[in-house]
């Protein structure tokens, strides 16, 4: 709280605003809006990795997830204060290798390359394939179809701004 209240007054003296603060989406107690509103302008809430490098294998960020978790910020700040970070990547999670950040290209080929389906999962509207074997892996990537979900579900909780992150390893159709 002292080190976002230090950098926002230093950024005001000089003219730069608004301040925001990305804040987990689901860690309430360790990241309550409450401390940071007298400091930030805004908070963007980092709506991804509902499954992370180091969990099993699953979505980075299902619309139901973001519509619960998403709801849970509103509900603290109101909707004119939040920033909802929509993901633009996946992982690979592999047998014998740490998990593996990927673009949604990267996703493509590799799934190619194995001659596996890079499939929509119907529960999650997210990407998905795998590859069986001892040398085996999981992979889950965000595309346009599901970013474009991700965003209804933000705009359904009064929310209208959006970022996104990890520019660069996006499904380029988000961009139409």
């Amino acid at each position: 709280r002292a080190v976002v209240a230090t950098i926002a007054s230093a950024a005001r003296a000089r003219g730069v605003g608004p301040v925001a603060i990305a804040i987990p989406a689901s860690d309430t107690v360790g990241y309550p809006a409450r401390l940071f509103e007298s400091s930030a302008d805004l908070l963007l809430i980092m709506m991804y990795d509902q499954h992370w490098a180091t969990s099993p294998p699953g979505a980075i960020a299902e619309p139901l997830w973001v519509r619960r978790t998403l709801a849970m910020r509103v509900a603290e700040s109101g909707a004119s204060r939040v920033v909802a970070a929509l993901p633009l990547y996946g992982y690979q999670w592999r047998a014998n290798a740490p998990t593996a950040t990927i673009s949604y290209d990267d996703a493509r080929r590799l799934a190619a390359e194995a001659g596996v389906a890079l499939d929509r999962d119907p529960a999650t509207s997210t990407l998905h394939a795998m590859r069986a074997g001892p040398d085996g892996w999981e992979l889950w990537v965000s595309d346009a179809v599901l970013i474009d979900a991700l965003q209804r579900e933000v705009a359904s909780l009064g929310v209208r701004r959006v970022a996104y992150w990890r520019l660069g390893l996006e499904d380029p159709a988000i961009w139409r």
